[in-house]
């Protein structure tokens, strides 16, 4: 009996991974994320001091919610000149590599140990001692917060608990 090929498809970014930056600042793409980054990826400043990075696909979608924003409104045009402003087109070598600048690597005070963290449609990048801290006050707080989602989890219309 033949056995049929897995097919593997991208199926969003989740879990987290723990890397080094090497001598000549570049970083390994995780194994999980290597599908769905192979063609490259854009990569920006994120919230918190850690680096958002996109599929070229949801930047597009990221970008064409972003071109709704007023050029008359001053926060937009800020968080704009932050979040575009900063983004850079990542190139992933044959070996699962690619350069993150000194720009964000200095706003994200990545040194050496830094970790991927799957977000589905994104992911981010964070300093491993940071993680550690943040990982550790989400953990403590995980009750609250998933009170306070409740909202974004229920279907139009129902009330009681989430789906």
């Amino acid at each position: 009996m033949e056995q049929e090929a897995k097919v593997t498809t991208f199926r969003g970014f989740y879990g987290n991974h723990h890397h080094t930056i090497d001598v000549k600042n570049r970083a390994f793409v995780p194994a999980k994320f290597r599908d769905g980054l192979a063609s490259g990826f854009m990569l920006t400043k994120g919230l918190g001091a850690c680096l958002f990075g996109y599929q070229y696909e949801a930047w597009q979608d990221m970008a064409e919610k972003l071109q709704e924003i007023p050029v008359t409104d001053g926060d937009g045009r800020a968080f704009l000149r932050f979040f575009v402003g900063n983004a850079i087109d990542c190139d992933v070598d044959k070996q699962g590599r690619f350069s993150i600048p000194q720009s964000l690597r200095e706003y994200a005070h990545l040194t050496k140990d830094f970790c991927f963290v799957g977000m589905m449609d994104h992911f981010e990048i964070w300093d491993s001692a940071k993680w550690r801290e943040e990982s550790i006050k989400y953990d403590s707080s995980a009750d609250i917060q998933a009170e306070k989602m409740q909202k974004y989890l229920k279907p139009a219309g129902v009330s009681g608990a989430a789906v």
